[in-house]
């Protein structure tokens, strides 16, 4: 049975978190990082995200934060903050986003799209030297967000129950997705519908317990590049094919246009927390990926407070 795309997605959560996301640190001297390069796997720590080492760093210096041109910063963020924490979120916001959030129907999508916009608004501002509050936004064709003025910066949302995830990078466009590994009902008609013919039937010939995972490590790695592209999943998830089997190392293997070339794009595999998994894609050639541990929102407001 053939369902109709915003039926199918909605159904099973999926797709859902672009309609909010497209329209650091506590007082401490050091965190850890996860530096990861892109050849090689030395410790099995995220063994598809090939990861060198953890090393220590100092980040934050008077509130700011320094991201060079070749790295990426990932950012996990737990979505949990009460009522008088939210507001002081809204008070980041610029009154068209304030106005968004309150035409959500339900209250934890409005507090989720806070949490989201408030994170974007105050990491941006640490890497950029100004106010959160003061941050304006261009929106592209498909509603992909860019910094007016720091337009070098490059950046990414996603969100899935219980966290979010924010990607920052210079001169490089970028896409990140994530999403909480659970039973789909329809997952097989789903596969069906939205992947390539090779990735439905690759997904469908695993061993029953590995499809779930295969399917959201798929899942996830092809949102990633649509949104580093700016494109939705109306442009078409079946365009192109990555690689879905647990353990394998995240990949494109073609386009279908025949004119992008998979030499040209990056794709990583993100193990933010258990239970779910997210990815990375942008195109370049491999660049070094920091992962900061998870945060949550009240540390978050010790970097805003910091500006």
């Amino acid at each position: 049975m053939r369902y109709s795309t915003k039926f199918l997605l909605k159904q099973n959560g999926l797709g859902t978190e672009r309609a909010e996301a497209y329209p650091i640190f506590r007082q401490q001297e050091q965190f850890s990082v996860v530096t990861v390069e892109h050849s090689q796997n030395i410790d099995g720590l995220h063994p598809e995200l090939n990861t060198t080492s953890i090393v220590r760093s100092k980040k934050r210096n008077n509130g700011r934060l320094t991201l060079h041109d070749r790295d990426v910063h990932i950012w996990l963020i737990y979505r949990r903050s009460p009522d008088a924490m939210l507001a002081r979120f809204e008070s980041t916001l610029a009154s068209e986003e304030i106005a968004r959030a309150n035409r959500f129907r339900f209250e934890h999508l409005r507090r989720s799209y806070v949490l989201s916009r408030a994170a974007l608004r105050i990491l941006l501002a640490a890497y950029t030297e100004t106010v959160a509050a003061h941050i304006q936004f261009d929106y592209g064709p498909s509603g992909k967000p860019s910094c007016r003025i720091f337009s070098e910066i490059s950046f990414n949302v996603a969100h899935s129950k219980a966290v979010t995830i924010l990607a920052f990078t210079r001169k490089c466009e970028l896409g990140v997705d994530v999403e909480e590994v659970r039973p789909l009902p329809e997952m097989a008609d789903i596969a069906r519908q939205f992947f390539c013919p090779e990735e439905a039937a690759e997904l469908l010939s695993l061993p029953v317990q590995q499809r779930q995972h295969a399917f959201f490590l798929c899942w996830t790695r092809k949102e990633a590049y649509l949104k580093a592209v700016g494109d939705g999943i109306a442009a078409g998830l079946n365009n192109f094919r990555v690689s879905l089997r647990p353990g394998e190392p995240a990949r494109f293997i073609y386009f279908a246009d025949q004119v992008t070339s998979t030499d040209r794009w990056v794709l990583h595999d993100l193990r933010p927390v258990p239970g779910y998994v997210a990815a990375l894609a942008y195109s370049d050639t491999p660049r070094k990926i920091e992962l900061v541990p998870p945060i949550d929102p009240a540390e978050l407001l010790e970097i805003a407070s910091a500006e």
